[in-house]
């Protein structure tokens, strides 16, 4: 199991990195001053699903055992 940010989507809002209990990401600012954040620590990553439904992006990818990563939200089920 991982998390992942896509930098692409990223907008940073830092909604994900307030929500984080586990300390799994970061924020970074680019060369041309835009606020991104990253998953520095995803071994500390908890799986509490908490951020993916908190990022208005969708930037945030859930690789969980299964039938494919979880986007965006989690899956009820």
């Amino acid at each position: 199991m991982s998390v992942t940010v896509t930098a692409k989507a990223c907008r940073g809002c830092l909604a994900c990195l307030a929500a984080c209990g586990s300390g799994v990401f970061e924020a970074r600012i680019s060369r041309n001053h835009k606020v991104a954040v990253v998953a520095a620590h995803p071994e500390n990553c908890v799986y509490c699903l908490v951020c993916l439904p908190l990022c208005p992006f969708a930037a945030l990818t859930m690789a969980l055992s299964g039938p494919g990563p979880v986007r965006g939200k989690a899956r009820k089920g």
